[in-house]
């Protein structure tokens, strides 16, 4: 399959490199030309469980290439550069566009972007970036994907069903190279309630983590932690079951609290962010949820004091390099 990752950060890379190693065309497409030239110049460099591995013959562009013979195209780039991105590439109508993008807002941002074989999933691997083209496996997990819900707006308009079927041309082909890269995948009729609970299982971990720099399995085994993510979690819920989704799992806290005890040792995506001093997804985690309440007349306040808390930090750079050393 000819793929093309948009992003070259952790997971970008992660997912390249294991496709790549079973044979498929992978083109990593960044803005950065720091990262590009390191796997263009070395090739990538695959930590896992100590060991390291140098996988080479990536393809590498910068926007507006990268897309242009793409079958599938994975978006892993932040959600607040969704739209631009998908935008700023040359994309074939028939390319199957999924995000793995943690958060809400992807799907319509890039239906935004003109998009129309539009899939979405979440993904429970683990990857940091250590070094430009290096990168860390965290942890192995499961990749769930679906077609995007269509929007029911165009939908009318060109008489179309409302539904798309389990198996839709595509989904099978992107599960079966997903799989033969190491990397478990199932595909759902409805993508929804995998994104909730993913997004419910964030904004437990990232939020307190991000603010407290420590690692993930502080939230599951520190009491004070622990409330706080049963608070957050919990709110969430309410809110999940007040727009009707049905989650992928019956206990969304104890699920959060499972993740956070079997990516004990991690760094949630969000403190990453915060130790390289770059913007974070706050906005599409527990702000997401907190502007969902309101919409919904109901309110959100451990969720929208986390969202503040970490915009603050964002703003203030208040990173210590002291303390982060230890983690």
């Amino acid at each position: 399959m000819r793929i093309t990752l948009l992003g070259a950060g952790a997971m970008g890379c992660l997912f390249g490199g294991l496709l790549a190693e079973q044979g498929n065309s992978v083109t990593l497409v960044d803005s950065c030309p720091e990262r590009l030239k390191a796997v263009a110049d070395q090739g990538l460099l695959l930590e896992e469980q100590g060991r390291e591995r140098r996988i080479r013959g990536l393809l590498t562009a910068a926007p507006p290439h990268g897309a242009e013979d793409a079958e599938l195209l994975v978006v892993f780039v932040k959600s607040s550069d969704t739209f631009g991105a998908v935008s700023s590439l040359r994309i074939p109508p028939n390319t199957v566009v999924l995000t793995l993008q943690n958060g809400l807002g992807n799907i319509e941002a890039i239906r935004r972007a003109g998009i129309s074989r539009l899939a979405a999933g979440v993904t429970g691997n683990g990857a940091s970036y250590f070094a430009p083209g290096a990168v860390r496996f965290a942890g192995r997990g499961e990749t769930v994907i679906g077609w995007a819900a269509p929007d029911q707006e165009a939908l009318s308009q060109a008489g179309q069903p409302e539904s798309m079927p389990l198996s839709a041309p595509g989904l099978e082909d992107i599960r079966v190279a997903f799989e033969r890269a190491g990397l478990p995948t199932r595909i759902v009729s409805d993508i929804k309630g995998p994104i909730w609970t993913k997004l419910l299982v964030n904004a437990g971990i990232n939020a307190a983590t991000a603010l407290c720099l420590a690692p993930n399995g502080v939230m599951a085994e520190h009491p004070e932690a622990a409330a706080l993510l049963r608070a957050v979690v919990e709110e969430g819920w309410q809110i999940a079951r007040a727009l009707g989704v049905s989650l992928d799992t019956a206990d969304p806290v104890a699920h959060a609290v499972a993740i956070a005890r079997a990516t004990a040792s991690n760094r949630s995506s969000m403190l990453q962010d915060i130790l390289a001093g770059r913007s974070t997804e706050i906005n599409v985690i527990n702000g997401a949820l907190a502007a969902c309440a309101a919409e919904l007349g109901m309110v959100a306040p451990v969720n929208e004091t986390l969202a503040r808390l970490v915009r603050i930090r964002e703003e203030a750079g208040m990173v210590l390099p002291a303390q982060c050393g230890t983690l």
